[in-house]
């Protein structure tokens, strides 16, 4: 079985969230195989075997997306040959009822950090108002920490002082490579300050959310929800959307706010 196991080398390509969730869906897909007594020894037969796998199980997309880009991390040598499984990704996208994110605007940010506030939360406070402001992806936010923070003061600047937040400096991006994101201090001077507080305060760790990364950031935006009485179904995603709905009412035009956000 080709795929029993990840090569540590791949492995350290990605976040230990993403590494867990792909050996999840191997180790579901594995015992799939087993109990249909299928051999996985070439790109055709683990391309009928997922193509089964989606059919049999009535797989959701999410779950044969994970799927197939679990396999594809695990089998790098089969990038490109699994036209079966890409057909049904085309379908799916396709066929599957989008569900659109929640946006969450600065001022709902602004009523739940001030929740936080009061329990005396101030770094998950300023995390979310940086996240709204920043758009980033959730997993981003939660995995910064003060090496990714460059402050103004900290190098040469002329005109606009923009705060750099670099992004994926150990384990690249969503598109594979290190970016960066800019909070500039004459629209968001606060806020930086408030960053420059927490970068100091946690200097080694993930500054906003801690080790629990974007666990604890879910569990504590579900928590608020509840406790603030808000119908809304915000979750670590919606910062970004709000992102992007804010700029849109800004009358920033779609390619703007794509090159923004990094879509």
């Amino acid at each position: 079985m080709p795929i029993a196991r990840f090569c540590p080398l791949l492995a350290r390509r990605v976040q230990p969230t993403t590494l867990a969730t792909y050996q999840r869906a191997i180790k579901n897909f594995v015992d799939f195989t087993d109990s249909q007594g299928l051999y996985l020894t070439t790109a055709e037969s683990v391309d009928d075997a997922l193509s089964l796998y989606l059919v049999l199980l009535k797989l959701s997309k999410s779950v044969f997306l994970v799927t197939l880009a679990a396999v594809s991390f695990a089998l790098p040598q089969y990038r490109g040959k699994l036209p079966l499984a890409a057909a049904y990704q085309r379908a799916l996208d396709l066929t599957t009822i989008v569900k659109h994110t929640t946006p969450l605007t600065t001022a709902a940010a602004y009523l739940i950090a001030g929740h936080w506030l009061q329990k005396g939360w101030w770094k998950q406070a300023v995390g979310i108002l940086a996240h709204v402001r920043t758009g980033l992806r959730p997993g981003e936010l939660t995995s910064l920490v003060a090496g990714d923070f460059s402050f103004p003061e900290g190098r040469a600047t002329e005109g606009r002082r923009l705060t750099v937040i670099r992004l994926g400096k150990k384990k690249g991006t969503k598109v594979g490579r290190q970016q960066t994101a800019t909070l500039d201090e004459t629209a968001d001077g606060k806020l930086v300050n408030a960053i420059r507080d927490v970068v100091a305060a946690e200097p080694i760790e993930a500054v906003f959310f801690g080790k629990g990364g974007y666990r604890a950031y879910r569990a504590a935006l579900i928590a608020a929800i509840k406790e603030l009485g808000l119908p809304l179904g915000f979750t670590p995603h919606s910062p970004r959307a709000g992102f992007a709905s804010e700029g849109a009412h800004r009358g920033e035009t779609a390619e703007e706010t794509r090159h923004k956000g990094r879509w």
